[in-house]
């Protein structure tokens, strides 16, 4: 059975999902991710009748086919094993986070996540994001400005050591910031 829904929102979406499941175990994997052999086999050896109510697992992105390894892209752990009864998504339309109701564990192994192809697709990204990030920090004032941003990727987080692609980076994240502003004032 297929379903397709209109998108009004991440958290949304994936609490409509989980809704439909008809095991009480899920496993959110989004279209651009796939699983580590490390992470299939961890899965496997998994007894979910145990007391844990959701894992979390850690996801390599890799910007551009090439993995920067910041301090907050890796291991940027994400709950997507769970039982879901004790699980569900607040309403936030990006960065959703689930709350759990019981007992959480990690994972051994990786989700692989190519977060896009090049600078254009990277500059893309950046303002529909952004813009989905600006409506929810309107009623949440809490956002980091686009100096301090890049000040954090490429120095504290190490980006100068990346080459080029560690200053890109920065550069682009710094002018993710200045769009959340942007459209938050607008």
């Amino acid at each position: 059975m297929s379903l397709q829904r209109k998108l009004d929102g991440f958290a949304s979406q994936k609490n409509f999902s989980i809704d439909q499941a008809k095991n009480d175990w899920v496993f959110i994997l989004n279209a651009d991710e796939s699983l580590s052999d490390e992470l299939q086999e961890s899965i496997k050896q998994l007894d979910l009748n145990d007391d844990i109510e959701a894992y979390r697992i850690a996801r390599r992105s890799y910007p551009e086919s090439k993995w920067l390894a910041y301090d907050d892209i890796y291991p940027d752990c994400q709950i997507k094993l769970f039982n879901r009864q004790k699980v569900s998504f607040g309403m936030r339309k990006i960065s959703e986070f689930p709350e759990v109701k019981g007992r959480l564990e990690t994972i051994p192994g990786d989700i692989i996540h190519p977060t896009y192809e090049n600078v254009a697709d990277h500059y893309r990204k950046i303002v529909k994001y952004a813009k989905l990030e600006a409506d929810w920090t309107k009623t949440r004032p809490r956002y980091r400005s686009a100096v301090k941003e890049f000040l954090v990727r490429y120095i504290k987080q190490s980006g100068s050591k990346k080459g080029w692609a560690g200053l890109i980076n920065a550069l682009l994240m710094a002018y993710y910031r200045l769009v959340v502003r942007q459209s938050i004032n607008e």
